[in-house]
Parts: C-alpha cells; structure tokens; sequence
C-alpha cells in the first residue's frame, strides 16, 4: 500500500517538472513585440471638393391640369329632345356655334305668329286712331271757320238792330246759329281731344307686342343648343326624345387652349421667380406684398421657363413647355402658400411621347425655373446641419462654418459661405464636431500608412 502511493506521488512530481520545463522552453522562443510609438485616433471622413456656381433655382411642384374656359349647357326652354348632334359624346371635339341640342320647337313658332298677329293688329288700330284724328282736326276747322262766321254775322245783326235796321228777333236767331257753331266746335275738340287719349295706350300697346314678339323669337332661339366655343365636351347628360325643363344641365365641355395648372409654392420661394431691379425698395417679400396691393412692385416677374412632365416610369417622361400666367391674389392659410398659375399652350411634348393628348384632371410635375443666383453651393441636403452650419475640412482641421440657405430642393441645398483655398465639404456624419478638431480622408490615411 505504501510502496504503490509512493509511486503515484513520483509520477505526479514527475509531471510537474515536465510541464515547468515546457512552459520555460516556450517562453524562451517567443518574440518580444514590436515597439511602436502611441498616437492619438484621428478620425476619418469623406470631403468633396467646393465648387460655386451660378445657376437658376429650380422650384418644383404637382398640380391638376384645369380648363380656365369652361361651361356647363343647359336648356333654357322646356320641350322635348328631337334632335343630339352625333359629336356631342364624351371626349368628342366640337366648334364654336355648332348646334348640339334642338328642343322640339313647333309651339314656340306658333307663339311668335301669335305676337306677330297681334302687333300687326296693334299697327292696324293705330293707323286707324290717326285716321280718326286727322279727320277730327278737319271737322275742328270747319266748325272753328263756322264759329267765325257766325261771330261777324252776330256782331252785324247787332248793331242793325241798334240802328232799327232790323227786328230784334232776327240779332235772336244770328245769336243762336253762334252758340250752335260754339257747340259744334266744342264737340269736335272733344272728339280730337279722345282720339289723342288714344294715342299712349295703342303705343304702349304695341311696345308690349313687340316684347312679347321679341320674347318668342328668342324661346324660339334657344331650342337649339350651341357650343358658346371650340372645345372638348366634358360629359352629356341627356338622350334624344328625353323631356327637358328650363335649368336641366344637358352637357358640359372646356377649352382646351386655356389649360393651366395651379401650383402652391412658398412665399420664402416666390421672389426667385421674379427679376430685380434697380431702383431701390423694400426686400423682396415686402416690394412683392405692395405690388401685389398696388402699391408700386418693386419686382418685375420674368418670363420663366417651366416645364411640365407627366409622372413615368422605366420611359422618358413627356413634357411641355409652359408659361407663369399669373399668381392667384390670397394666401392660404393652412399651408401658408400662394398659388402660381401656369398656362399650358397646345404644342407638341418637348421630350418624350405621350400616350394621350393633353386633357383635364391629368397629374404633372412641374418644374419652376427662377433667375439666376451667383455664388452659390449645390451641396447634398445632409451636409447642412439643423443649426444650419456645413462642416469644411481646412489643412486637415474641422472648420464649423455657419451658411445661408437659400433654398432645398430634393435631396440638394443651395447655400452660401465663406470659404478658402483649398477647403472641401465633409460629408460623412461626425458624432461630436469640435471646431478645429484634427481629421483625416480616407485617400490620406491610406498614404501615411506604411
């Protein structure tokens, strides 16, 4: 028993040994490590060269192509539909004046011959009144010479009656031929007097004939429905042999020529589509509100280009050209924009094809050229920090620069700042910026190591 855990007690010593002899011949052979001097992590970003140009801001922005000229038709009389132009469909194109709907119009002729009957009567009895009153203004000269006479001869059998030259009964009886000449020259004024009466009322009369004449013929009229102008038809709401009452809407069609598209823009975005100019004013927000009041612009507006594209995808879009029109008075105060209408003239797409002619409700992109601004930075939108700052890389020192920015669009800035020879743009994301912090590109640590 003894001897057996001597020999385990030896074999483990044994083992010991070996295993403090191996661990001391493996040290021996290992190398010391590479001494190198300690600096400090420099951190590495991504900077772009700066270039300044000068170039138009691009104001972008969707909108609904709309028909300035527009109607709806409606009949204006009541009747029935017997006759609808075969054009007058949904989509189809008419012209100007072209008849598209005719109510049956049979009893409003017969209601102009009836007007015209009784104007003709009116005309009738009023060309009888002045035949009555030119004989009534003769028989009033007969009888006013009569009463002349009878006055000389009265007036004579007067005084032979005083001088005894005659009995009194024959003055008597030359005063009563006078009296009944008074008497018939009194009945003749009346009658003339009445027949004038008459007049008015035969010419109110026909006034009356004559409107009523005039109102006839123009129901007459309007039992055809015409195009007010060229244009597109909208929708038809009717059918040959349907009835139709007055205020029934029968169709509705646009102007193609007029069409225009509302887009909101930003009043800080405005003034880019206006030139400046020389004469001394306000800032261009303010010079815009007084001219816009009418109080002398301080602006001028250009003629931008504008470009209007329909949305595609995988092709090339169509687009064409277009016009700033005008801009709606009004901000609205939700979005706290104003409207910039742009006309779209019927001219052939610019770039790509379209699978349509341009018609109402489509959907476009339009793009909004303003003037120029010089020096300024195109620069990537994430460059420009919330404290509206851009970090440039100088002689390999963060420089925190404070910018002005004129304007985003998409994933693009506009902006202005300082700037020297040499500085680039940093566009990598800095966790904690420090002004004057040591930094370094990836194309210059790639060439200090060795």
């Amino acid at each position: 028993m003894i001897y057996r855990n001597l020999i385990s007690l030896a074999i483990g010593l044994a083992l010991v040994f070996a295993g403090i002899f191996v661990n001391q011949r493996l040290a021996s052979l290992r190398q010391p490590p590479v001494q190198r001097p300690e600096t400090a992590a420099v951190p590495l970003v991504e900077a772009l060269p700066l270039r300044a140009t000068t170039e138009p801001l691009v104001i972008r922005g969707f909108g609904t192509i709309r028909a300035r000229v527009a109607a709806a038709l409606s009949a204006e009389v009541a009747g029935r539909v017997v006759f609808r132009h075969p054009g007058f469909e949904t989509g189809g194109e008419v012209e100007a004046g072209q008849v598209l709907v005719r109510i049956d119009p049979d009893s409003y002729r017969l209601q102009v011959e009836r007007a015209e009957a009784l104007l003709a009567q009116n005309l009738a009895q009023q060309a009888s009144l002045e035949d009555e009153i030119a004989g009534a203004r003769a028989s009033l000269a007969v009888s006013s010479a009569a009463v002349l006479l009878a006055r000389r001869e009265a007036a004579r059998f007067e005084r032979l009656a005083q001088e005894s030259a005659t009995s009194r009964s024959q003055a008597d009886k030359t005063e009563a031929a006078l009296q009944a000449a008074l008497a018939a020259e009194v009945r003749d004024q009346n009658s003339l007097r009445l027949a004038l009466g008459r007049r008015p009322g035969l010419k109110a009369a026909e006034h009356q004939a004559r409107t009523a004449l005039a109102e006839a013929r123009l129901a007459l009229q309007r039992t055809e429905i015409a195009a007010p102008f060229s244009g597109r038809i909208d929708r038809r709401d009717i059918e040959a042999g349907e009835y139709v009452t007055p205020g029934k809407v029968v169709g509705a069609l646009h102007d193609p020529s007029t069409f225009e598209v509302r887009i909101p823009v930003a009043l800080s975005d405005l003034p880019w589509l206006y030139a400046k100019t020389d004469s001394p004013g306000p800032s261009p927000a303010t010079g815009l509100a007084r001219g816009a009041a009418g109080g002398g612009p301080t602006l001028e507006r250009r003629d931008a280009d504008v470009l209007l594209c329909l949305p595609a995808r995988g092709v090339a879009a169509a687009c064409w050209r277009g016009r700033v029109e005008r801009i709606a008075q009004g901000v609205t105060e939700r979005t706290r924009t104003v409207e910039v209408v742009v006309a779209i003239p019927l001219l052939p797409p610019v770039t790509g094809e379209a699978p349509l002619p341009l018609m109402q409700g489509m959907f476009v992109e339009v793009a909004l050229q303003g003037r120029p601004v010089e020096g300024v930075y195109r620069i990537p939108r994430g460059a420009v920090s919330n404290r509206d700052t851009v970090n440039l890389l100088r002689e390999g020192r963060l420089r925190v620069t404070p910018c002005e920015i004129l304007r985003y669009d998409r994933d693009d800035a506009f902006v202005r700042f300082p700037t020297q020879a040499g500085d680039r743009l940093i566009v990598s994301p800095l966790p904690s910026p420090v002004d004057g912090m040591p930094l370094q590109t990836a194309t210059a640590a790639a060439a200090a190591e060795p």
